[in-house]
């Protein structure tokens, strides 16, 4: 009876072990309902598809680089030979980070998170240098392994506006053509949400609303920040035209 007894405890012991393990190992249906892609929090480059780039696109002159470290929406730290600079992506403008006194823009942050989700530290680059900007930092452009050129990717995505400065203009026509798509597609700067992007503030407004006139001299500047920077002209005038029927 003893030994009976003590075999009992034995099959007792091993099926309660089976279900403690069965019971911290089985699959959780929250486990896929709680995570950040199904969740809809995935970061904005996550959400747009990668548009290929053109075969050929990378100029032949491109020297290879590494990411290092992302500054803001349109600047970047690279590595070439172990050797860090700062490289300003020719012909685009994202939104600026507080500075002192200076507000931040909107989208600013996500703008620099779309870059981060594009080149984060460590992936491979082929850059062009175009000489050094006013603050010392290296004029260029970057692609990634695929051929897509981080600079055009950021404004693709919306967060971004293509930028002449000083008449170089080496790449406007790609930064024209990815503002187009994200316009057609009204993502981030062209979106009417979240509430501080300006289509979203020209839709906000009330007749005889007191915020119009800033709202116009803002789009009328000959020196706009990116989120007015950002639209097409069209798209610009049509937000005019509505600031001053509601102003």
């Amino acid at each position: 009876m003893g030994r009976g007894r003590a075999w009992l405890s034995l099959v007792a012991g091993v099926a309660v072990i089976a279900l403690a393990w069965w019971l911290l190992n089985r699959p959780l249906e929250s486990d896929t309902a709680t995570s950040p892609v199904a969740s809809g929090s995935a970061s904005p480059s996550a959400q747009t598809s990668a548009t290929p780039a053109p075969p050929g696109s990378v100029p032949a002159n491109a020297i290879a680089a590494q990411a290092h470290w992302t500054i803001d929406g349109d600047t970047i730290d690279i590595s070439i030979d172990g050797v860090v600079e700062r490289m300003r992506l020719l012909n685009v403008n994202a939104p600026e980070k507080r500075s002192g006194a200076r507000p931040a823009e909107c989208l600013n942050f996500e703008a620099s998170g779309v870059l981060i989700d594009l080149a984060p530290k460590g992936t491979s680059l082929r850059i062009v240098r175009h000489g050094k900007d006013r603050f010392g930092r290296t004029l260029g452009a970057a692609w990634l392994a695929d051929g897509r050129m981080l600079g055009a990717e950021v404004i693709r995505q919306g967060y971004a506006a293509p930028l002449t400065v000083g008449g170089v203009a080496t790449y406007r026509v790609e930064m024209e053509s990815a503002r187009a798509e994200a316009a057609t597609a009204k993502r981030g700067l062209h979106a009417v949400t979240p509430a501080c992007t300006v289509p979203a503030r020209v839709a906000a407004l009330k007749p005889q609303d007191p915020s119009a006139p800033t709202l116009l001299v803002e789009l009328q500047s000959r020196a706009p920040h990116a989120g007015v920077a950002a639209l097409t002209d069209a798209h610009r005038a049509s937000l005019i035209a509505t600031v001053k029927a509601r102003g």
